[in-house]
């Protein structure tokens, strides 16, 4: 606030700004040995322009020691924000040198992830196959178990619901007139296996025996 200076008691002759607090900021800004950040710098900047543009509008004067030590104060003030602005510059630029480099190396873990999910396939691709060829071997030679050195070996029945076949090129015409509580849009196959579980026979639907798997443990 600016302040009145008087010659004699109740005749005011000059009207000064108070510099104060405006001046502590920007000198604890220029004084501080540790990086200043952009909002300390800014923030006591904002002080000195405010209280300048007070003045004016006041028409209260500013000193000549007053201007020098803010204009000082000022500058320090300024070149502590350039300061933090190139650190703010440094930070975000390693930042996004650092997200690009993540991203090509992610780009490159994809395509080694692709390359092994399609190892992975085909290794469980050819397990599978063996698992057949060995059970086909247990069936045909009439063995339920087998121990070898290391593994245990059961032939066994698949548990669960019986595998439903539909005959797709059945009409659908004959189905929705004889049996119109097995369809919707397209065949209920639950609504058929409960049928055929129930006993009912079906000209394009059967049960299938259950498919058989084999148990290999160390």
């Amino acid at each position: 606030m600016p302040k009145q200076k008087t010659d004699k008691p109740g005749k005011v002759s000059e009207t000064t700004t108070d510099m104060t607090a405006p001046l502590a900021a920007l000198t604890a800004v220029s004084n501080d040995s540790k990086p200043v950040s952009l909002y300390d710098a800014e923030t006591a900047m904002v002080l000195l322009e405010d209280a300048l543009a007070q003045a004016a509008e006041d028409n209260a004067s500013v000193t000549e020691e007053q201007l020098e030590t803010a204009a000082n104060a000022f500058l320090e003030a300024t070149n502590a924000a350039k300061d933090a602005v190139e650190r703010y510059c440094w930070l975000i630029f390693n930042r996004l040198a650092r997200s690009d480099e993540r991203k090509a190396q992610a780009k490159v873990w994809e395509s080694k992830a692709k390359d092994l999910k399609t190892i992975a396939q085909q290794d469980e691709s050819l397990a599978v196959r063996l698992k057949q060829k060995l059970l086909a071997f247990l069936d045909r030679r009439e063995i339920a178990k087998l121990e070898t050195t290391t593994f245990k070996l059961s032939a066994r029945n698949n548990g669960g619901k019986q595998p439903l076949a539909v005959d797709e090129d059945y009409p659908i015409q004959d189905i929705a007139q004889f049996y119109p509580n097995l369809l919707r849009l397209e065949v209920d196959k639950d609504a058929v296996r409960e049928f055929l579980e129930n006993g009912g026979e079906l000209p394009f639907a059967r049960l299938e025996e259950r498919g058989r798997s084999l148990v290999i443990k160390p």
